[in-house]
């Protein structure tokens, strides 16, 4: 789990000003909790139930999840689910409210414009993990923003291509088991393409290269080891498939900017 939380100066007084943000991976958790906050939660992967004034509502991936001030919460996955949550403080509810984006009537919603609001919640991601000597907290603002309004502007279409909808599969495979071994070229071939091909459309409905998108998967479980449990580091680096201890090292240190010891003490009790 990567979670950010804190209070940083903005340069540009506009915009909902994130009060937390984080990310779980493989998700298994049920919530019972009364939030102080607007909340709202991006569902990318997996399956569960929402009970929202005594009712109880089905999850399916994409969907978002509303959680508002004083009100108890109750919801979690069938088995696991990725989860990516927006918090802003109770303060901002009239705003939220009024811009028709934050119905307490409608707490579970489809997500719209999936790939768009994955790619900006990725870079999010990438953007909490990054080091940075002053956190760019406006950038922070704004692309959450972008994420929320982009799930609710966009117009849904049924003209979703095969490549789409196969490269999404091949995707979501990856993601249910990031530690297992995927032959790219075999895939292609498999299914009628030359390799440069398959990573083209990878790229365009994914956003990231193939490999890129399994090696931030494995920085992901790796920070959630660092921070949730007491493995050594060469334990972690076997955990993750990794045969060499110093090549996870260097691995991680590229990917967040941190050695595993330096992201462990940054952030294990936070």
């Amino acid at each position: 789990m990567i979670y950010f939380t804190g209070h940083y100066n903005r340069q540009i007084k506009l915009l909902p000003e994130v009060s937390d943000f984080g990310f779980i991976i493989n998700k298994t958790e049920t919530v019972y909790q009364t939030f102080n906050s607007c909340n709202f939660s991006f569902i990318l992967r997996g399956d569960g139930w929402y009970v929202s004034k005594g009712q109880k509502i089905r999850v399916t991936a994409p969907a978002i999840l509303i959680q508002w001030p004083g009100e108890a919460n109750n919801y979690g996955p069938d088995d696991t689910w990725d989860e990516y949550f927006i918090m802003y403080k109770a303060g901002y509810y009239d705003l939220l409210t009024n811009s028709g984006i934050f119905n307490i009537n409608k707490p579970v919603l489809k997500l719209n414009s999936f790939q768009k609001c994955s790619k900006l919640l990725y870079e999010i991601e990438h953007l909490l993990k990054a080091k940075n000597t002053i956190f760019p907290a406006d950038r922070l603002d704004l692309l959450c923003w972008r994420c929320i309004n982009e799930s609710f502007l966009y117009i849904p279409t049924d003209k979703t291509s095969s490549k789409e909808k196969f490269i999404n599969k091949i995707a979501e495979n990856i993601k249910a088991d990031p530690l297992g071994h995927f032959d790219f070229n075999l895939i292609a071939s498999s299914n009628g393409m030359a390799l440069p091909t398959f990573r083209r459309y990878w790229l365009k409905y994914i956003g990231v290269a193939p490999n890129r998108f399994i090696g931030d998967l494995k920085l992901s479980l790796a920070c959630d080891l660092l921070i949730n449990s007491d493995l050594l580091v060469s334990e972690i680096a076997r955990e993750l498939k990794f045969q060499d201890p110093l090549y996870f090292s260097r691995f991680f240190k590229k990917k967040s900017g941190f050695t595993p010891r330096e992201y462990r003490e940054t952030y294990k009790f936070i």
